[in-house]
């Protein structure tokens, strides 16, 4: 099978004339189209749809070279239909079938381990493999002893479980919200 490296060197800078041209009248292209998408994608290419040749052609072309990789060699896979939202509100993290990493897997699966129902195909320790994930990434952001903590607005330590409305700050931090219901000041009111 033809590596996305060699795909993209032999298919590459032609127009998309050439392209539809080649989806009608070149086996060998459809062949390569068709392995190298199954094989990132995890998704059959629906054969009998010219766009979607296309499309697979411009995905595999124009798509990040290391994400399409770790794509390929991913071990978790999402269900068809699924989309894992960040609980936290990260769009990067919102993940489905199409953008599924490991790395994004392993993280939804350490911060919901209940979302595993959703994927199709994941190894059998992927419990211990979500655990260490976690670690590994605690010490990518601790910071080096012996250097300093870059600076923030906000010096005070956070709670995660808690939000950050106004009943969570103390009643002699919060200021007045509103004021007091009472006689407006200006026009009276039509009735």
């Amino acid at each position: 099978m033809m590596t996305i490296d060699e795909y993209r060197q032999q298919y590459q800078g032609i127009r998309s004339s050439e392209v539809r041209e080649l989806i009608s009248t070149d086996t060998d292209f459809r062949n390569n189209t068709e392995r190298l998408y199954e094989s990132i994608f995890h998704a059959k290419l629906n054969k009998s749809c010219s766009n979607c040749w296309f499309d697979a052609y411009i995905l595999i072309m124009r798509t990040n070279l290391e994400k399409l990789k770790a794509m390929q060699e991913k071990e978790f896979d999402l269900r068809a239909g699924v989309v894992l939202v960040d609980p936290y509100g990260d769009p990067k993290k919102t993940v489905t079938q199409r953008n599924l990493t490991d790395e994004l897997a392993l993280y939804h699966l350490r911060v919901n381990p209940s979302c595993i129902k959703w994927f199709s195909i994941y190894p059998n320790n992927w419990e211990q493999l979500a655990v260490q994930s976690g670690i590994d990434a605690e010490k990518k952001v601790a910071p080096v002893a012996g250097t300093k903590e870059p600076a923030t607005g906000d010096s005070k330590a956070q709670d995660s479980t808690k939000g950050t409305g106004v009943n969570n700050i103390p009643k002699t931090e919060r200021k007045a919200q509103a004021k007091a219901a009472g006689k407006s000041k200006g026009r009276p009111r039509k009735k």
